[in-house]
C-alpha cells in the first residue's frame, strides 16, 4: 500500500493540487494529513472540501484548533491571527463544521500523527531540536509518529533498546526493523526551510520505503490571492523564499 503523508496546506491550493497531482500519478492508496489545513492562505474551503472528495485522514492543527477554540488565537502573531479571523469570517459553514469534528491524533497502519507534539498534544509544542524528540519517544507506541507544525521536514529515529539516537539526513529511506521513527513532513503550503516548494512524502509498506519530496508551483498565483483577498502581504512574499 501506497501512502500520501503531508501537513500544512495553510490554504494554499495551487501548492496542494500540484502534489495531488504526484500522488494520482504514484497510485498513492491513501491520504494522510497532519494538520493546518487552513490559515495564512486564501482558500480554505477548496482545500478542505478536496480533503473530504479524498477521503484524507486528518488530524487537526493549531490552527484548526484556533478556528475552534477561538482563545488560543492569542497565541498567533498579528499575521496569523488576522489570517486566521479571515477564515473564521470567510470559510462556508461546511467546511467548519468539518473541521470542528477533526481529532487531535489519529493511529493508522504503522503510523501515529499529531500536529506538533505527542506530548501534551493540544499545546501544539514545536519540534526543532534534538532534544525535543527525543522527550516526544516516551509518548506514542507507533513504529512512526508523523508530524508537521514547524514546517521544515526532518526525521529522528531512536532504539530504545540500544539507546540509539540520530537523525537522517537524506530524502529516501528504508524504516529499519529495530528503529522508531519521528517524522516532520514538512509544509504543502509554506515552507519554511529555504525552499519554496511544496514538501509531502510517500511511504510505500510494499518495499517499506520512505520517501520526501518536493514539487513546484505557481507561487506568484498563489501569492496574489493572498493579497486579493486582504490578507497580510507578507503572507504572499514569503511563500517565494521559503521562510
Amino acid at each position: 500500500m501506497k501512502f500520501g503523508i503531508f501537513s500544512d496546506i495553510h490554504s494554499n491550493y495551487d501548492a496542494f493540487l500540484e502534489v495531488l497531482k504526484i500522488y494520482e500519478k504514484e497510485k498513492v492508496d491513501k491520504l494522510i494529513c497532519a494538520g493546518d489545513m487552513i490559515g495564512y492562505g486564501a482558500e480554505p474551503d477548496e482545500c478542505i472540501e478536496k480533503l473530504k472528495e479524498l477521503n484524507a485522514l486528518c488530524v487537526m492543527g493549531n490552527h484548526e484548533y484556533a478556528l475552534k477554540n477561538e482563545s488560543y488565537m492569542q497565541y498567533f502573531n498579528d499575521a496569523a491571527y488576522l489570517a486566521i479571523k479571515w477564515h473564521y469570517e470567510n470559510m462556508s459553514d461546511d467546511s467548519k463544521n468539518y473541521i470542528l469534528n477533526i481529532p487531535l491524533n489519529l493511529k493508522e497502519d504503522i503510523f501515529e500523527i499529531y500536529h506538533g507534539s505527542a506530548f501534551e498534544p493540544d499545546e501544539f509544542h514545536y519540534l526543532f531540536l534534538p532534544d525535543d524528540y527525543i522527550k516526544n519517544f516516551k509518548y506514542f507506541e507507533a513504529k512512526v509518529l508523523i508530524i508537521g507544525h514547524t514546517h521544515i521536514p526532518d526525521v529522528f529515529y531512536f532504539d530504545e533498546t540500544r539507546k540509539i539516537f540520530g537523525q537522517i539526513t537524506g530524502s529516501e529511506f528504508i524504516l529499519e526493523k529495530n528503529f522508531r521513527y519521528i517524522i516532520n513532513v514538512g509544509s504543502v503550503g509554506q515552507p519554511r526551510d529555504k525552499d519554496p516548494r511544496a514538501c509531502f512524502c510517500i511511504y510505500d509498506s510494499s518495499e517499506n520505503i520512505f520517501k520526501i519530496k518536493r514539487i513546484e508551483y505557481d507561487i506568484k498565483k498563489a501569492a496574489k490571492k493572498i493579497i486579493d483577498a486582504n490578507l497580510p502581504e507578507v503572507l504572499a512574499y514569503r511563500l517565494e523564499y521559503g521562510v
